[in-house]
């Protein structure tokens, strides 16, 4: 199992990030070969054992560990001579391989599955083909420190018809995913007809782009036959296929050589398959019509041909609304504010223009007026006034200014006999009567 990357699988609307892919190559199985083939075995009890005092503690150990994998020999498939050496070569190998011990203790529980029997004697022929073993068979024993042992029955002769051979791996290796969600499961990607394109990322220099897988799905519609019966078959046959695209983002150029080499040469055959399967109709909701005259009709009927306004008022907000302030004039002048406009003061088209402040006598305007504020002090002076007011005492009662004006009214007199009298209090402007 080999390592190719980390990428993120898009499959429709699903994604998984981090998944990463794996490439998983299987070795040889053994064959059997039918060819006529003879069996030697030697029964050794444990009582026939006899041992060295000068023996090394491994030979000890050696000799306690036989009795227990003899008689797993007897079902080697091979012609095969059991010896001593054969057996602690044994005992050594499966003190160092793990695999091997565990396959001898199965086959004394009488658990061992007949691959794991093969596997077994494949092991142990191998170890028997050693030149370590070779050397060892070869060499007479004739020397009395070594253990001998000695068969307390026959030799038995067991015909076997079979000899295993390794051959190559005809399957090809299968392509696994790994997702970060559950590490510890891995997932083999079926062989169905498929293609494969890499697209190059804009922008991005390196060997990295996204990779679309396409192939058709289930992928057990192939395989089903072999593996299941004939229901199986059936309901299996019932799933109409379709066309589904898996794309790997992000991806380097390792995880494409792996895809590339997986999909295989046969690219125009696997796309005129995928171009023969027809995609599904798509199917709606309940409520939901598919795009088409009906829907067109529908939704035309469904426009109103004037503007709708609501008979129902909009609910008022019970958020309190934000009460106005009238800002000054003198805020609008600040420094960073956009300034105000004044508006020009409205006037009143009804006012009243305000009479016109001149002299009765000659018009002149501009001038102090006496006389009530209706002649000037030279009109005054010169006589041009037609009726002199009345001269009024700084003495007087209120009383005495109720009297009838035609009783209070001088006699006329020439206007040469009127004389002047200074005066500096607030009647300046009053005329002295001549008389008094």
């Amino acid at each position: 199992m080999y390592n190719r990357g980390r990428c993120t699988l898009e499959i429709g609307p699903h994604v998984f990030m981090d998944t990463t892919v794996f490439e998983v190559h299987y070795h040889p199985v053994p064959v059997p070969v039918a060819s006529p083939t003879t069996f030697v075995y030697q029964s050794m009890p444990s009582g026939s054992w006899q041992s060295n005092p000068q023996s090394s503690q491994a030979n000890e150990t050696t000799s306690t560990a036989l009795p227990t994998s003899t008689p797993l020999l007897a079902s080697l498939p091979s012609t095969l001579h059991v010896t001593q050496t054969l057996v602690s070569q044994v005992n050594q190998a499966a003190a160092s391989n793990p695999t091997l011990a565990n396959l001898l203790q199965l086959a004394v529980a009488g658990k061992a599955s007949p691959d794991q029997l093969k596997t077994l004697g494949l092991l142990i022929q191998s170890l028997a083909s050693s030149p370590s073993a070779a050397v060892d068979s070869t060499q007479p024993s004739t020397d009395p420190t070594r253990s001998t042992a000695r068969a307390d029955s026959a030799t038995p002769t067991l015909p076997t018809t079979s000899q295993y051979q390794l051959q190559t791996p005809t399957r090809d290796f299968d392509l696994v995913l790994e997702f970060r969600e559950n590490p510890a499961d891995r997932w083999t990607f079926p062989r169905g007809p498929s293609k494969c394109e890499f697209v190059t990322l804009p922008g991005i220099s390196g060997p990295f782009g996204d990779i679309i897988l396409t192939t058709a799905v289930p992928f057990t519609a192939l395989n089903a036959a072999a593996s299941q019966g004939a229901e199986g078959v059936s309901e299996i046959q019932t799933i109409p296929r379709q066309v589904i695209a898996f794309r790997f983002k992000s991806a380097g150029s390792a995880v494409w050589d792996t895809i590339s080499r997986w999909v295989g040469p046969n690219i125009e055959e696997n796309c005129k398959v995928l171009s023969s399967i027809k995609p599904l109709e798509r199917k709606y909701l309940a409520h939901r019509l598919p795009e088409g005259p009906e829907l067109s009709q529908i939704q035309s009927a469904a426009v109103p041909s004037y503007s709708m306004k609501p008979i129902k008022p909009a609910t008022e907000s019970s958020r309190s609304r934000r009460k106005t302030v009238r800002r000054s004039v003198a805020d609008s002048n600040v420094p960073g504010s956009p300034t105000a406009k004044r508006k020009r003061p409205t006037q009143n088209k009804n006012q009243i223009e305000p009479p016109r402040i001149a002299c009765h006598s000659c018009g002149q305007s501009e001038v102090p007026l006496i006389q009530g504020g209706r002649y000037c002090r030279p009109c005054v002076n010169d006589g041009r006034v037609p009726n002199p007011a009345e001269p009024v005492a700084t003495s007087d009662l209120p009383a005495a200014r109720k009297v009838d004006q035609h009783l209070l009214q001088p006699t006329p007199q020439p206007a040469t006999t009127a004389t002047m009298v200074p005066s500096t209090d607030s009647n300046a402007n009053a005329i002295d009567d001549p008389n008094t």
